[in-house]
């Protein structure tokens, strides 16, 4: 009896190595996106903190700083916060929270929510711009 059907594969190996290279490539341009986005969105927390008043000895304001991407499955992130500590111990991100929050001595002035809403737009804008850089170097080389 013959078979119904038949498949051949010839040089698939080539083409999983491929793929798998295109994979990477889009992986390094997401992560450039995020950096992109995240730069934008450092120097609109910057501003928003100063514009907040929230700056003493400017620890602070100087840990403002994006984590390296992070890769899960399908999807990529970046992490956009105070970092480390000020000169007296206490954690950045701690005094982000409560100036941003409050606490029952001092009121809440919503200055990351602002920043990162503010910034939406060019957030994108930035994302695109590598984005397209990518296509338009994919499409030529």
């Amino acid at each position: 009896m013959k078979p119904i059907a038949r498949f051949e594969s010839i040089n698939i190996h080539e083409i999983a190595v491929s793929m798998n290279k295109r994979a990477d490539e889009i992986g390094d341009t997401v992560d450039s996106m995020l950096k992109a986005g995240a730069n934008v969105v450092i120097a609109a927390q910057k501003d928003s903190a100063v514009r907040h008043r929230h700056v003493d000895t400017g620890d602070m304001l100087k840990s403002i700083k994006a984590t390296r991407p992070k890769r899960k499955d399908y999807s990529s992130s970046i992490d956009i916060y105070p970092q480390g500590k000020d000169r007296k111990g206490i954690r950045n991100a701690d005094k982000a929270f409560i100036l941003n929050y409050g606490c029952s001595s001092i009121p809440g002035s919503r200055w990351v929510q602002e920043a990162n809403e503010n910034c939406g737009d060019s957030v994108n804008a930035a994302m695109y711009e590598v984005m397209h850089a990518a296509q338009k170097g994919g499409a030529d080389g």
